[in-house]
């Protein structure tokens, strides 16, 4: 495997602005809590492309997300040859999602590429005027303190799963469906792909659009199940009447 590459430009790109403001089918954008409610994870998908400007923008919201002091750990492969596709499949479990669906997205995180371009990411991070700059040393100081709490391949993890959680409900607001995939065998993926060491594997994301009917809803824990106030084991109460 190949050794990373750090990153030779930091803060040049501006947020994306010409982003397409309509769905596939033409129909206008979902709101957020509709997608929430209507995302399944996609059975069997189209072979249908997806448009490059939709791609574009999907991947250009996933880098939205926020990340751990902005380093942007996450690192996308995306796939959308079918020879590609196949080799994703051969060492996938074999799953049918991969050479369906148009796009794959290998979602990946850098645990230490990312380190030779760090003072840059602080000092645009200061240039923007997000901190004082008094504060500049201090940042980075608390920063790499923070960073050897957690085991690498946990933290990256963390940021890159909210990268794909952007990328997931942007493709579904403009009227793709998708399937988020976690079986693949991370040490023939990195032979397969040429993965740098330092690179870890965290899912797939399969993106196009759904073949037949739509995969009926699973249901969820309630809320007083999961969510604690105040201190756990003691449930947080929905307003029912609010509701």
């Amino acid at each position: 495997m190949s050794a990373a590459s750090p990153l030779s430009v930091i803060g040049q790109v501006e947020q994306p602005r010409e982003l397409p403001t309509e769905r596939v089918d033409r129909g206008p954008l979902l709101g957020l809590p509709e997608i929430i409610l209507s995302r399944r994870a996609t059975q069997t998908f189209s072979p249908g492309p997806v448009p490059k400007r939709y791609l574009d923008a999907i991947l250009q919201l996933a880098t939205q997300a926020p990340s751990a002091d902005n380093l942007q750990v996450w690192r996308y492969l995306v796939l959308q040859d079918a020879e590609s596709k196949a080799r994703l499949r051969r060492v996938a479990m074999d799953q049918p999602k991969l050479t369906e669906a148009p796009v794959v997205i290998v979602a990946l995180g850098a645990k230490h590429g990312w380190e030779p371009s760090e003072d840059a990411v602080f000092d645009e991070t200061f240039r923007r005027g997000a901190f004082p700059p008094e504060m500049r040393e201090l940042y980075g100081r608390m920063a790499r303190q923070a960073y050897g709490y957690f085991d690498r391949s946990v933290w990256v993890t963390r940021s890159a799963m909210i990268g794909v959680s952007f990328m997931m409900l942007a493709a579904e607001a403009y009227g793709f469906q998708t399937a988020p995939l976690e079986g693949c065998d991370p040490i023939a993926l990195a032979k397969e792909f040429d993965l740098p060491d330092d690179i870890e594997f965290v899912c797939l994301l399969c993106i196009g659009r759904r073949a037949g009917p739509m995969k009926p809803y699973s249901g969820r824990f309630p809320v007083e199940t999961v969510a604690f106030a105040e201190r756990y084991g003691e449930p947080y109460r929905l307003d029912s009447e609010a509701l």
